[in-house]
């Protein structure tokens, strides 16, 4: 988790973090809450999440991220999957731009939901897959030992 709020980067400072996260492969929390990002910063760290695959959180509360952030926001969320909480209290946009940004977190998190239960079946299916190659392969040693 990277926590930065009440700190006034502003657009600047939420461009050079933008960047970083573009490159992250680890971050997972960023708390930017009352920052003093605008529409321009927003921008930017929807640009990140577009390529970024594992932040998870990502808190803006108290930033005037105004309509063009939000678009941008909810674009973003079109193409990122992993995100799952996008905090916007208090940043200034219509309730349509919460919409949009509401229905992209949802998918969101049946996406992953879904790949979860993907990935359970798939190691369930390899434990039944080894265990029944380890039986096959103990049955034919003992076949082997009687007929020897």
């Amino acid at each position: 988790m990277l926590a930065v709020f009440g700190n006034e980067i502003g657009d600047a400072g939420a461009k050079a973090l933008a960047e970083a996260v573009k490159v992250n492969k680890c971050l997972r929390e960023l708390e930017l809450s009352c920052t003093g990002i605008g529409p321009v910063g927003a921008e930017a760290l929807a640009a990140a999440l577009k390529v970024n695959n594992t932040l998870e959180r990502l808190d803006l509360w108290g930033n005037n991220i105004g309509e063009a952030g939000a678009k941008a926001l909810a674009e973003a969320l079109k193409v990122n999957t992993t995100l799952q909480a996008l905090y916007l209290s208090r940043a200034e946009i219509s309730d349509s731009a919460y919409q949009a940004i509401k229905v992209a977190l949802e998918r969101n998190r049946e996406l992953n939901r879904k790949a979860q239960e993907e990935a359970r079946r798939k190691a369930q299916e390899e434990a039944r897959r080894k265990a029944q190659e380890e039986a096959r392969r103990k049955a034919e040693e003992e076949a082997r030992k009687a007929s020897t």
